[in-house]
């Protein structure tokens, strides 16, 4: 574990191709740069679709929301493997593939019903060398993407 403390990972804690994208839509026009969170809000139900919005507290305040007292584990129709530090994951519903770096990989084994999603930003922070507000935007990233892709659920 010392030796992770070194320095950062090498490129973005999280790769880009593993974080949500928001492309432009041109029958939603954008919102106003003194939109109010409200405004915000409601656009982003507008764009991203009500089924996909996870419900964040994007006014700091986060780390007091369900989110972060909820337990995720990995879909059992999700078959992984790590090589050479890195996670491959195989959806045997979908038949796709997906690829987590070395960071996404000791997430990856984390998600295993047992701690918080709070938990696992502590134990990311500790591990490894990131600033707690980083490390907590990219894990909310990353768990937004795996649970739209099916390779992650909430522990029942």
């Amino acid at each position: 574990m010392a030796e992770e403390r070194q320095g950062p990972p090498p490129g973005p804690f999280i790769p880009t191709e593993l974080r949500p994208s928001m492309e432009a839509d041109e029958a939603t026009p954008p919102l106003a740069p003194d939109a109010s969170l409200e405004e915000m809000g409601r656009h982003a139900r507008e764009v991203v679709g009500e089924a996909q919005c996870v419900p964040v507290d994007i006014t700091g305040r986060d780390e007091q929301a369900a989110i972060w007292q909820t337990r995720f584990m990995q879909n059992p129709e999700v078959q992984w493997t790590a090589l050479d530090g890195e996670a491959v994951l195989l959806d045997v519903e979908t038949g796709r593939y997906y690829t987590l770096n070395r960071v996404g990989s000791v997430i990856w084994e984390l998600f295993t019903g047992d701690r918080s999603l709070a938990e696992i930003l502590s134990a990311v922070c500790e591990r490894f060398s990131v600033s707690t507000g980083i490390a907590r935007q990219d894990l909310l990233a990353l768990v937004t993407q795996l649970r739209q892709e099916g390779l992650l659920q909430e522990r029942r």
